[in-house]
């Protein structure tokens, strides 16, 4: 079987398929409404890990400093709570140094086979955008197709509701009004848009920066459904990215103009984004952006009492004590308040620091792929989720250079 990245066997290929397909299960879709869904989806996940590294056959190795570096970032997290969290040590202490072997194993063979794996993803994501815009289309807009049962969902966090399900390939979770036309917002498979919209801006990412050959179709679906989620980072990765293709096309004077408008260009979408979705549903019932900035702020205030080691993953906060909450929207400021700049430093590193080496020094763009996946990662809650702890073991097992 031959594909973008290289030549692998059928069987290879299809556990990766699987692998990816359980990465993405895992992001909080609206199957996980069934607690032992996520028990199976983290041991399948393990499972095909390590057999993907036996079937590889292929020798890594882990160097000391990245051990070091790995194990350092887990303490502060843990640094003031007595026993163990069972859930979190199985992600960070068991997922992340199994696909960090992976990608390592694959780097030995060759880069064009971490290409090809990571490629695997966008194909997928692909394939669920196109069926949620047709449902989105044909059931949630026009009401030819319609719901074939309710399910529970308590994504929301006040009791049980029941949302509608087609053929439970695609949820309605959340309603909203877009340039005064009520309608409902694309979230696939995911409990809301938000999640969803990451899912899409890592693949668009994957597309733009990684794929070798482009292909217009795969990007016009993933951009038309990145729209159709009515999220304000998908306004703003959609201008970014669109800044880029601009940006790589045009003359140098353009580039410069462009250059220039950027900021301007951005708090426009900005502003554009925030009202449109003026009643979107959020914790605090004020708009995005103004709930994004309050959740920053509190991350920051409760980080700032121990700014190195955080407040540990497992404490109750000064904000909880009071009856507010914190990082329901965000995860980088999130990592700052329970583990400090100690932690927030492992994810900074293996998604930009690391990256940005390659792309100072060559002309890949797969950096590119990484410092969009941190964009759409600080404003989003997921540095504990399959999808970002591989992409955080991606930019570790590039740790060394020579290997390439």
């Amino acid at each position: 079987m031959v594909e973008d990245g290289g030549t692998q066997t059928w069987h290879l290929s299809f556990l990766e398929y699987l692998l990816f397909f359980f990465i993405i299960l895992e992001f909080n879709t609206a199957y996980l409404e069934y607690p032992s869904l996520w028990k199976y989806l983290f041991y399948g996940t393990v499972f095909l890990t390590l057999l993907l590294l036996f079937l590889r056959k292929s020798p890594f190795k882990i160097e000391g400093i990245l051990v070091l570096y790995f194990v350092g970032s887990l303490l502060p997290l843990l640094n003031v709570y007595s026993g163990w969290g069972k859930h979190f040590i199985k992600l960070y202490w068991i997922m992340t140094p199994l696909f960090m072997a992976y990608f390592l194993s694959l780097r030995r063979i060759g880069f064009n086979y971490l290409t090809s794996f990571l490629l695997k993803y966008s194909n997928i994501v692909t394939v669920l955008a196109l069926i949620s815009l047709v449902y989105w289309v044909l059931g949630s807009n026009l009401n030819i197709i319609q719901p074939t049962m309710s399910v529970p969902n308590s994504w929301k966090g006040d009791g049980v509701d029941f949302i509608p399900t087609f053929h439970f390939l695609y949820f309605e979770t959340q309603e909203t009004t877009f340039m005064g036309y009520e309608t409902v917002r694309n979230s696939g498979i995911f409990n809301e848009g938000p999640m969803y919209n990451m899912i899409l801006c890592v693949a668009l990412g994957m597309e733009l920066f990684l794929r070798p050959y482009k292909s217009l179709w795969r990007i016009i679906i993933l951009v038309v459904t990145i729209v159709t989620t009515f999220t304000t980072t998908g306004f703003l990765f959609l201008c970014f990215a669109g800044a880029w293709v601009v940006f790589k096309l045009f003359s140098q004077k353009a580039r410069i103009l462009l250059i220039v408008l950027l900021p301007l260009l951005a708090i426009g979408t900005m502003n554009f984004s925030d009202a449109v979705l003026e009643d979107k549903e959020s914790s605090s019932g004020e708009g995005s952006v103004r709930a994004r900035t309050i959740d920053i702020l509190t991350c920051i205030d409760v980080g700032m009492e121990n700014p190195i080691l955080g407040q540990g993953l497992f404490t109750k906060k000064t904000s909880e004590n009071q009856g507010g909450s914190y990082g329901f929207s965000n995860s980088l400021f999130t990592l700052f308040a329970d583990g400090g700049l100690y932690t927030v430093f492992l994810y900074v590193a293996a998604l930009v620091l690391i990256p940005y080496r390659y792309l100072r020094d060559s002309q890949q763009l797969w950096p590119l792929m990484m410092f969009s996946f941190f964009g759409v990662f600080i404003i989003t809650i997921s540095h504990f989720q399959f999808l970002t702890l591989l992409f955080v073991a991606f930019g570790c097992a590039m740790f060394e250079k020579e290997l390439d």
